[in-house]
């Protein structure tokens, strides 16, 4: 689930019961409707680290920054946004496909808002397991990081930050540049 204001978008990959169990251990103890961290008070936000912090899945949040390499080029070379975050689609698609994080051997499932990649990646399912990267995605915006740990009173969960947007931003400047 991309928060597309703070240009993240998080991952979520594990057995389809563990992620079946987070989801509902989210949705039973904690009592929520979102896994937004932003969107949540104190006490729910707890709650969440306290189940996060005990499964072992894996998690791992993209810096894409969507949006913001979209305007910073467009305004560059005078482009429409929806192109420049088309050309960021294909990248990111192809990028999550070459490093394995999605393929047809697995269920992949991805957020509503990330259906553009539908366009590049055809075997991607929108579910509502998907939620659960909200949860990855928004752990930076309310907590310190301090080696790819994310603190919340005693409760601590690992996530991995890989930061795309050098590579994006590379390859959008090369893209735009072939077609001027």
């Amino acid at each position: 689930m991309p928060i597309w204001e703070s240009g993240l978008v998080g991952y979520v990959r594990g057995s389809d019961e563990l992620i079946e169990k987070i989801f509902n251990d989210a949705k039973y103890f904690c009592y929520v409707r979102t896994l937004n961290l932003v969107e949540l008070p104190f006490s729910k936000k707890l709650c969440l680290f306290k189940i996060f912090s005990k499964y072992d899945v894996e998690k791992i949040i993209f810096r894409v920054d969507l949006y913001g390499i979209a305007n910073k080029y467009g305004t560059r070379y005078g482009v429409k946004r929806e192109i420049i975050i088309d050309i960021i689609s294909r990248y990111f698609s192809k990028y999550l496909i070459k490093n394995n994080y999605v393929n047809e051997d697995f269920k992949n499932y991805i957020d509503e808002e990330l259906k553009v990649l539908k366009k590049y990646i055809p075997y991607v399912e929108i579910h509502k397991y998907s939620i659960i990267a909200q949860f990855v995605a928004s752990c930076p915006l309310i907590s310190k990081r301090s080696d790819g740990k994310y603190r919340l009173d005693n409760y601590e969960v690992s996530i991995e930050v890989l930061d795309l947007v050098p590579e994006i931003e590379s390859y959008v400047h090369l893209e735009l540049g072939k077609a001027t």
